[in-house]
């Protein structure tokens, strides 16, 4: 138990990431410098159940929101993302090729006028990456963008990415 909270808590301090662009240029990077280890240590899974998508809706909805809905294209630029964190051992915003959240969602056949990103790497199941992406304010500020109407998210190998995204 105490290695497993060992994990948990490094994959809190290290492995939480989220970033966003506006109009698919350059944009401004929002991190975590510093996440209380004690409140991702206890996590638990979602109370309500259902899938992401069903915690993502109700989620948008108790802050006022519109709802939002699940974008292959998204989901695929998500996937793709995942596999080559998982593939390449590393962890971050910027693609091994260099490539942005932005430039990822292009290749996948969306045009953003605005997109944004949330990486986790752990141990995490559906539930417990969502809790702790709405309980980091960086990726909680991601997922509460009013302009945000699609989203896309994917697991590979423990990595964890979603992708929002408004049309133009």
């Amino acid at each position: 138990m105490k290695n497993l909270r060992h994990v948990i808590g490094l994959v809190a301090v290290l492995a939480l990431g989220a970033c966003a662009t506006a109009g698919g240029n350059a944009g401004t990077r929002s991190s975590i410098d510093h996440v209380d280890v004690t409140v991702i240590e206890r996590i638990q899974p979602a109370s309500t159940g259902g899938s992401f998508d069903q915690r993502y809706k109700s989620f948008r909805a108790q802050q006022g929101l519109p709802s939002v809905q699940a974008d292959s294209r998204l989901t695929r630029a998500a996937r793709r993302h995942a596999a080559d964190m998982a593939r390449r051992g590393f962890f971050g915003h910027r693609g091994s090729d260099g490539t942005k959240p932005s430039d990822r969602v292009k290749a996948a056949g969306f045009r953003p006028c605005y997109t944004a990103e949330n990486i986790g790497q752990g141990p995490f199941n559906e539930a417990q990456i969502f809790d702790a992406w709405v309980r980091s304010y960086g990726h909680r500020v991601n997922m509460v963008r009013r302009g945000n109407t699609r989203y896309g998210v994917a697991e590979v190998g423990g990595y964890w990415v979603m992708v929002m995204a408004e049309p133009c």
